[in-house]
């Protein structure tokens, strides 16, 4: 047992999360190893996997799945650093598809408040705010108010590839 209950408490040290996952398996087949190890080598595999989940969803381009993965993180008591990488991953997410939505429908309203939000986001994609203010400048000029202090981009088409290129 007390091999078992060493490889354990290394796994837990080392964040080895394949292994933690063999070997609290097999203390459990075997019984014997001490329970306080056992409960804490459980907590620290289920925040060790919310952290996988949670670095997996930061480099996907999916709301729902980085808002997900915050949560179950949260919830598990995930690091701050990571926690704090997610929530910035998400607004730049968030703010991006707010865009993507707001040119798509050409609601002008829409559009105002995505571009606004958007300006206040780092690393939002440029060629897609470029692009949004280019529809946002469109619109406004349908709808009779061609007031706008708005930098345009080259044209909408080209904007757009661009943006597909950068993603």
């Amino acid at each position: 047992m007390l091999e078992v209950e060493a490889t354990i408490r290394q796994s837990i040290l080392n964040s080895d999360v394949r292994r933690l996952k063999e070997n609290l398996l097999l203390a459990e087949l075997r019984g014997g190893v001490d329970r306080e190890l056992m409960t804490n080598g459980r907590r620290r595999l289920a925040v060790m996997q919310a952290t996988e989940v949670l670095r997996h969803a930061v480099t996907s381009n999916d709301v729902s799945e980085l808002e997900d993965a915050l949560e179950a993180s949260r919830k598990l008591g995930v690091d701050a650093a990571s926690m704090e990488e997610a929530r910035a991953r998400l607004s730049t997410c968030s703010a991006q598809q707010a865009l993507q939505t707001a040119v798509l429908n050409d609601d002008l309203p829409a559009l105002e408040s995505a571009v606004a939000r958007a300006k206040l986001v780092p690393d939002v994609s440029e060629t897609l705010l470029g692009h949004a203010r280019q529809r946002l400048s469109e619109v406004r000029y349908s709808h009779g108010s061609a007031v706008s202090s708005l930098p345009s981009a080259a044209t909408s088409e080209a904007a757009s590839s661009s943006y597909a290129a950068e993603t």
